[in-house]
């Protein structure tokens, strides 16, 4: 008896916690974006196609809208494809904190595209500020 409760309590408290952190995701989300002073949307563009070019090992594809960068890559084998998405959103900054999904959780090629284009935005980031 006392396992069932303590296995009831368990599964209400993770089922707190995701909908808490989805109702929290929804809010990041949701904040009014904008580019800081001295980064605008081209910038970052630019930012993000430059990053995509030196991870060129297999066939990288990305797709920039506002704060969102979306792409797909495909398999070594060439028998897949993959896709992946990168939102820079961060409560309305573009901080080069990220949020990352991919439908290959084991590949690296989505985590360096977002590693280097954070890398870069904190970079202009601290020089402009």
């Amino acid at each position: 008896m006392v396992g069932k409760l303590i296995a009831a309590f368990g599964i209400a408290a993770l089922s707190a916690l995701a909908a808490r952190s989805y109702s929290e995701e929804k809010r990041r989300k949701e904040s009014p974006f904008s580019f800081p002073d001295g980064l605008t949307e081209d910038d970052f563009r630019q930012i993000v196609e430059d990053a995509a070019k030196r991870i060129r090992k297999r066939y990288l594809k990305v797709r920039v809208e506002g704060s969102l960068v979306s792409g797909s890559f495909d398999s070594q084998s060439g028998l897949n494809t993959y896709s992946f998405s990168i939102d820079f959103n961060d409560y309305g900054k573009l901080t080069g904190k990220y949020w990352l999904r991919s439908d290959n959780a084991d590949s690296a090629i989505p985590v360096k595209l977002a590693s280097t284009v954070r890398e870069e935005i904190e970079a202009r980031l601290n020089t402009a500020g």
